[in-house]
């Protein structure tokens, strides 16, 4: 029976794994079978640049969110643009619900009259 992996253990060797990543050098020969499928799942994400750089950070800040909730292994980064995309796609409307609920939130007693910001000019005067 497969021993079960630590937790800590698991951190430390991502976070090390991460860590010659964004620096551009894997230092050492041997890895985790884990380690193997998560750095051939990277390859095949086809990040580059500045941008494969922020992605990675935003990926091991998830990947360490997750095992500090009890994840046994490091999701994969694919796993990861997955799930931030899909919620993306679900913050625009997110957003408008948002927006409809603030604009129904009007002030009891009254009729409210349109919204004025100090740069506005005042709709009512005769010049604006």
């Amino acid at each position: 029976m497969p021993e079960c992996p630590d937790i800590d253990a698991i951190f430390t060797q991502f976070a090390r794994l991460m860590g010659e990543l964004l620096d551009g050098s894997l230092r050492r020969g041997r890895f985790q079978s884990w380690e193997i499928d998560i750095l051939l799942d990277i390859q095949s994400c086809s990040l580059h640049g500045s941008a494969q750089r922020q992605v990675l950070r935003e990926y091991q800040k998830a990947v360490q969110a997750g095992l500090q909730e009890g994840e046994r292994l490091p999701m994969r980064l694919s796993e990861y643009l997955k799930r931030r995309e899909e919620s993306r796609q679900l913050n625009p409307s997110r957003v408008k619900k948002l927006e409809r609920a603030m604009s129904n939130s009007k002030p009891s007693g009254g009729k409210a009259g349109p919204r004025q910001t100090p740069s506005s000019p005042n709709p009512r005067s005769p010049d604006g």
